[in-house]
């Protein structure tokens, strides 16, 4: 801290002398001004000659005391109308001078200083919440606290803020925080309530508003918030409401939300207030990149009306603890050990989802706690096939690890995720179907739950996992 302070000391002492200076200089400028504004050079020259003439031409006492008068009087010339300026011409380039060489930089340190304490501070406060987690003899016990605030109505107002289960946006606002990016010229919202003779098309992601108050990470990890473990904590959920990410078409079989009529019947957003956000991409711009600015839009949109909540009391919340594996199964010794094998859209050409920022295309089969999932860890880039796939709200809301941690503890003993991906090529199916058997066997499960994204060329993902999972060695 020594080091810190000292610095800070010295820059105060130089920036004071510098300041002190400046005032005296300028105040003597101002009494200047005021004073000599009148021609007095003139006067004091013409004093200076007619008290010097005289003891050119007789030298005596008399003659020797205007001598006098006339050098006080050039010297006073001198002063005022050279010396007295040139001081503060040079005094206004010594405190540029200063400003610029000291001044400037010692500022820079000294919020290059603030910055490293803040940093440290952040870390700090990352390992005291990291504490809470690692309370296990066996290692890591994910607990998650779910917060829920019921949205009844979304209101476009002056205020963003929620009061009263409505929440209220500022179009301006949010259009500010959430577009950035060249691709896109236009950015416009709307509102489709429940009941409304309403039909939202073209349809490329939904998406549920949650904020991160407790834990490690944030919400939407390697992709908005920096990459992290999440799943543990408190996250709070704007239940009732989704973002609806719109605009020009990016690719065929995009969605569809009907807010009445038979068609809502068979969309689950159709019982939301769906804040919709049309997107209209600029000219020439190609499929991939259009689709990555709307999805970006998309989850800034919701993590800046996830942050109105961050402050709020939840009405409602829901407690989803595991534990390290083998005090999970110690735990529950007389239940069957139950896995959930999630098969994750990724053939490409806008069929594709995220693992904490990065393309599942690029990974192999790995285990997640299913709270990380909860926390945004999952992410759809998924713009095509509107029927089978699965948009960001289904993954934060996933039904089956839903059901799976009900009957956790009463029917069941949940182990946890298997995310594998779904490819284009044999050998790489292979080996995907490969590492989800190795890892069911290796948690030593009884049971495992699949559920498949798409269709066509994922079923047989679909089946080769399945087969693999029935045989106890992998092929």
């Amino acid at each position: 801290i020594g080091d810190l302070v000292q610095p800070i000391y010295d820059i105060i002492d130089i920036l004071w002398k510098i300041s002190l200076a400046s005032v005296v200089v300028l105040k003597l400028e101002t009494i200047y001004y005021e004073i000599f504004k009148m021609k007095l050079a003139s006067i004091l020259i013409f004093i200076s000659l007619v008290t010097y003439l005289p003891y050119a031409f007789s030298k005596n006492m008399v003659t020797e005391a205007l001598k006098k008068i006339s050098k006080y009087t050039l010297l006073g010339l001198t002063f005022i109308y050279i010396l007295l300026p040139g001081t503060i011409l040079l005094s206004s380039a010594m405190s540029d001078y200063f400003e610029k060489e000291y001044k400037e930089p010692a500022v820079v340190r000294l919020n290059q200083s603030l910055d490293k304490l803040n940093k440290v501070k952040d870390d700090l406060f990352v390992m005291e919440q990291s504490k809470n987690i690692f309370n296990s003899k066996g290692g890591v016990v994910m607990r998650l606290e779910l917060g829920k605030i019921f949205i009844k109505d979304i209101q476009f107002a002056s205020e963003s803020k929620i009061e009263n289960n409505v929440l209220y946006v500022n179009k301006d606002e949010l259009r500010k925080a959430i577009w950035d990016d060249e691709a896109i010229v236009s950015v416009e919202f709307d509102i489709a309530k429940p009941g409304e003779s309403v039909r939202i098309t073209p349809v490329k992601d939904v998406i549920e508003p949650r904020v991160k108050v407790e834990g490690r990470g944030g919400i939407f990890p390697g992709v908005l918030s920096k990459v992290d473990t999440v799943g543990e904590g408190k996250t709070i959920a704007l239940k009732g409401m989704a973002v609806v990410t719109t605009g020009k078409i990016v690719g065929f079989q995009e969605g569809i939300v009907d807010m009445t009529g038979p068609g809502a019947e068979y969309t689950p957003f159709s019982k939301l207030n769906n804040l919709v956000i049309i997107a209209e991409p600029a000219e020439g711009i190609k499929q991939h990149e259009h689709e990555k600015a709307v999805r970006f839009i998309g989850f800034k949109a919701a993590k800046y009306l996830g942050e109105l909540a961050r402050n709020l009391q939840p009405e409602e919340t829901k407690v989803y603890e595991t534990k390290p594996l083998l005090e999970q199964i110690a735990q529950y010794p007389d239940l069957p050990k139950v896995g959930y094998v999630y098969m994750l859209q990724t053939q490409g050409l806008l069929h594709d989802t995220y693992v904490y920022g990065v393309d599942a295309k690029q990974i192999v089969p790995t285990i997640l706690y299913p709270t990380e999932i909860m926390d945004g860890a999952i992410v759809s880039g998924n713009c095509v096939s509107a029927c089978d796939k699965n948009p960001t709200y289904v993954h934060l809301n996933n039904g089956v690890i839903e059901e799976l941690y009900e009957k956790h503890g009463k029917e069941i003993n949940f182990l946890g995720v298997i995310i594998t991906n779904e490819n284009v090529y044999l050998a790489d199916k292979e080996r995907s179907s490969n590492w989800t058997a190795k890892f069911t066997k290796y948690l030593g499960l009884d049971a495992a739950i699949v559920s498949q994204e798409g269709f066509g060329n994922p079923d047989t993902d679909l089946i080769m996992n399945c087969n693999c999972l029935l045989y106890t060695s992998p092929s």
